[in-house]
């Protein structure tokens, strides 16, 4: 998924996204495009919500 596919897949805003790959939220890069995969949201944001 692209930057705003993840963003509306999460429900948050870009600036908000940032700071989660801030945080550790991995991504691939393809050209100067960031691609997020369904799966390591779903890890990273179970893992996010844990250490809370």
């Amino acid at each position: 998924m692209n930057v705003q596919e993840t963003c509306d897949y999460i429900g948050i805003s870009y600036k908000s996204l940032q700071k989660l790959i801030d945080q550790g939220l991995k991504f691939n890069s393809i050209g100067r495009s960031k691609r997020f995969s369904k799966t390591e949201i779903n890890h990273f944001l179970k893992m996010y919500k844990h250490k809370k």
